[in-house]
């Protein structure tokens, strides 16, 4: 069992230096040994070609500001900006090591090898190595920070169907290789639907396989980490978990906080 820490970048958003400055909390904040990897500009011809082709917005597809318009707009113009994530589940033996080289390298990943994916604007603050002590015979996802009021006010439910209510956050993943392969290959069958259909991955994850799916055999498909465990610098800032997720930020924003935590 090898413990294999993950990201994930494509396009000129996140550079080089992204990348490095995750790294460095990794290797600060994670006690147990582990292979750090990047998914560098996966990508799929279909898959690319289905979000130029439902995509209903302006601008750059990819991105999930959409010019003046609001993040609830930009979700309603299909497209699944930040689709490359979904395919680390069908190549999750697939990555280089950013230790010493740039080129790929095809590495047989064990069955029983636990993966923690981040995204490139995580702040880690506490041990890393919680993520590998978890009950690995499910996935993890984080459970979105505004969820539970808005459970409590029966608005999750008036939301569902506008694809901006999502339960869950993939900014913090952790898994086993093949554990996830349900959710590509459902993409990947049903390009048409899902690109026209869905603007972020976090609302066709939470409506595809969450706890409220009308098929029950994806209903129970994640385990959502422990309240505090990560935690949203927006929603939770007084309450900094293993993890701080920058997520809902501008990249001005973000680049201000990542700034000041190094």
């Amino acid at each position: 069992m090898t413990n294999r820490i993950v990201t994930c970048r494509w396009g000129t958003v996140y550079t080089d230096e992204h990348v490095s400055k995750l790294y460095d909390q990794i290797t600060k904040h994670c006690t147990v040994p582990f292979e750090f990897h990047v998914f560098d500009n996966l990508d799929d011809p279909r898959w690319k070609a289905a979000q130029r082709q439902h995509f209903r917005g302006s601008d750059d597809p990819d991105m999930r500001a959409q010019g003046e318009w609001s993040a609830y707009e930009r979700d309603d113009c299909g497209g699944l900006t930040h689709y490359r994530k979904l395919l680390m589940f069908a190549h999750d033996t697939d990555a280089y090591p950013i230790q010493g080289t740039s080129k790929w390298e095809v590495t047989d990943w064990a069955p029983d090898d636990v993966i923690l994916y981040l995204d490139l604007d995580t702040l880690i603050t506490g041990d890393l190595s919680y993520f590998f002590d978890l009950d690995h015979s499910k996935p993890w996802i984080v459970k979105s920070y505004w969820f539970d009021g808005l459970r409590e006010q029966g608005e999750w439910q008036r939301q569902f169907h506008l694809r901006r209510c999502p339960y869950f956050n993939s900014s913090v993943l952790t898994w086993t290789p093949g554990q996830n392969r349900p959710i590509y290959d459902l993409v990947n069958e049903n390009l048409d639907d899902v690109f026209f259909t869905y603007g972020v991955n976090d609302n066709f994850m939470f409506h595809l396989f969450g706890p409220w799916t009308y098929d029950e055999t994806r209903r129970e498909h994640f385990n959502v980490y422990p309240e505090g465990v990560v935690s949203s610098y927006l929603y939770t800032p007084d309450v900094p978990g293993i993890i701080t997720s920058l997520e809902g930020m501008s990249m001005s924003q973000k680049e201000e906080v990542m700034s000041c935590s190094t």
